[in-house]
């Protein structure tokens, strides 16, 4: 609980990188430019997978755990939904919610 801060940048941080390549930008461009390989490879395997929306999932959780939310509900539906948006599976609308809705 102490590092959520920490852990939600770093996150936020490879979900970046994979927009970059998603838009064909180069591995030079990357924050994990040692990642790369990693990267472009886990890319290449999962082509439906929607990077921006699990960035507004992550910064959902951020601004939710800041005003004082359920830390075990709030990080538990992170990963649902990272799970979900980073394997490319179809989701119900209104699931998460996007924009600034919180939790």
């Amino acid at each position: 609980r102490k590092q959520i801060k920490l852990i939600l940048r770093i996150i936020d941080s490879f979900l970046r990188d994979l927009l970059l390549l998603q838009e064909g930008m180069g591995p030079d461009t990357l924050v994990n430019a040692d990642l790369a390989g990693a990267l472009e490879s886990w890319q290449a395997t999962n082509p439906a997978a929607d990077p921006a929306r699990a960035a507004d999932l992550v910064g959902q959780t951020g601004r939710a755990l800041g005003a004082n939310a359920n830390f075990d509900h709030t990080t538990a539906r992170m990963l649902l939904g990272l799970r979900a948006f980073l394997g490319g599976h179809r989701i119900t609308d209104g699931v998460f919610r996007d924009g600034e809705g919180l939790l």
